[in-house]
């Protein structure tokens, strides 16, 4: 959906836009077009496209925006505000983890011209998985949340606060199917009913790390 020359045209002065679809002009609202974008599958490069020199590792462009968008929109992520954080594309087949947040060394950091946060999408496992603009934007949300300040305003690693930062659910909710097992396996512990042992959930096909 896009307006005249690829943008929205303006609607009468109220919340709504006029977009073209189809040839045809469709009155509708700007969180119903980002509503529309959530649920559509994330149009990933084939790995041809990203990996064209042959290395394992590849700039996602793709992804830029939305990483941009991430941090900006959430106070959480303030402290990113002065670092460099930069997201790959990752080649490998028999990866476990779909994205990989990594600290660089004080080396790395001379070496890529300031970069100390670095990002890996498991490009492979996102294609298979069909992740959607939603899925990949909660992903990209996971991932930051692995960078912190220690009490000295230096930059450090965080671990996981369960299945999931509690931060990534509060935005997007049970974005991952074993997140919901965890709200299921929770409910067995109100007043109604005694604490007994959880069954333990499937495993996924792709970690997120």
């Amino acid at each position: 959906m896009a307006g005249k020359n690829g943008k929205a045209a303006n609607g009468d002065g109220d919340s709504h836009i006029l977009v073209e679809h189809n040839g045809e002009s469709v009155r509708t609202t700007v969180p119903d077009l980002q509503s529309l974008r959530n649920r559509q599958r994330f149009p990933f490069p084939t790995k041809d496209q990203a990996f064209a020199d042959g290395h394992t590792l590849a700039p996602a462009d793709e992804l830029e925006d939305l990483l941009q968008s991430v941090i900006d929109g959430c106070e959480d992520f303030e402290f990113l505000g002065d670092r460099r954080v930069r997201i790959l594309w990752n080649k490998g087949d028999k990866l476990v983890w779909i994205g990989k947040a990594k600290k660089q060394s004080e080396i790395e950091v001379l070496l890529s011209d300031g970069i100390e946060c670095v990002i890996l999408i498991a490009l492979e496992r996102c294609i298979m998985a069909g992740l959607t603009y939603f899925q990949v934007e909660a992903l990209i949300d996971h991932e930051l949340r692995h960078f912190g300040e220690d009490e000295h305003g230096l930059l450090q690693v965080v671990k996981h606060d369960l299945e999931e930062f509690n931060g990534t659910v509060a935005r997007y909710g049970a974005w991952r199917p074993n997140i919901n097992v965890f709200n299921e396996q929770l409910a067995l512990f109100s007043v109604e009913n005694k604490p007994s042992p959880a069954p333990e959930p499937e495993r996924e096909p792709a970690a997120v790390s």
